[in-house]
């Protein structure tokens, strides 16, 4: 959806149902000088992590979607290779859903409505983490 010149040669995907939020976390992120991609559902993210590989370090994905969710995509890439973070945003997380993002490994969780520095700041550090993760 779109990209930029990027602070670090690794990218973020943003997942997210809701088309105006999603806009907008693209538009924040990539101002911000991330090179950034949108998808609207987690079928859509796949297809760009298939595409992009080892680029992307950072997933950003909304919790609750119709068909998959973020939990299920941050499933299915923590501990994989390549290594990367998923930082998870949601407007509803009741403290089952927190437990299980914690199981899971994610170690970024959002509340929605969220000021958009805050999750700038949650896909450096996990951009960081990445990063220092890959090294050799």
């Amino acid at each position: 959806m779109a990209t930029a010149a990027g602070k670090s040669r690794l990218s973020v995907v943003v997942v997210d149902d809701e088309g105006e939020m999603l806009q907008e976390e693209v538009a924040g992120l990539s101002e911000e000088g991330f090179v950034c991609w949108g998808a609207e559902s987690v079928a859509a993210a796949e297809a760009l992590l298939a595409e992009q590989g080892e680029q992307i370090g950072v997933v950003v994905a909304d919790i609750r979607m119709p068909g998959k969710s973020g939990l299920d995509l941050a499933r299915k890439l923590l501990g994989g290779e390549p290594i990367r973070e998923v930082v998870i945003i949601s407007g509803h997380a009741g403290s089952a859903e927190q437990q299980l993002v914690n199981e899971l490994g994610v170690r970024e969780l959002l509340s929605k409505p969220f000021r958009l520095e805050l999750l700038i700041a949650a896909v450096e550090r996990a951009l960081q983490r990445v990063a220092a993760a890959r090294r050799p």
